[in-house]
């Protein structure tokens, strides 16, 4: 690992739960709120309307029906932090992530340092290869 790479970018897997409520009338639409994993639904950071839908899903009053509570489980990565020779702290998504630093320098996840995006060279398609 470079010296000035201070995390590496790390995928990571994210897991929720929500509760969920299919319309009676058969048309595929209904409603899902998000919950803990026994079901619990924090009502304070529901929106007006959305509370208003889960009542009314709750009180069986807006032709649904509660068909269970949903894992739902998706991967993405972590930031890489990175330092530039400048001494700015970068956060750079994704293991080939890059970001360019206020000082001009581009940095990658992994701790490369190129030089500024207006001194890159393009090929005759329009792909930059001349960026070290």
């Amino acid at each position: 690992m470079r010296d000035n790479v201070i995390k590496r970018a790390e995928k990571i897997l994210n897991v929720a739960h929500v509760r969920e409520y299919i319309n009676l009338n058969g048309d595929g639409g209904g409603y899902s709120f998000d919950c803990d994993k026994a079901g619990s639904v924090e009502v304070r950071r529901l929106q007006p309307a959305g509370l208003k839908n889960y009542q009314a899903c709750l009180e069986g009053t807006n032709g649904t029906k509660f068909v269970g509570i949903r894992k739902i489980e998706w991967s993405g990565w972590d930031c890489a932090i990175v330092k530039c020779s400048c001494g700015e702290v970068l956060h750079i998504g994704g293991p080939y992530g890059e970001t360019d630093c206020e000082c001009g320098l581009v940095i990658a996840s992994n701790g490369e340092i190129f030089r500024p995006r207006s001194e890159w060279e393009a090929d005759d398609n329009g792909y930059d290869v001349d960026w070290f």
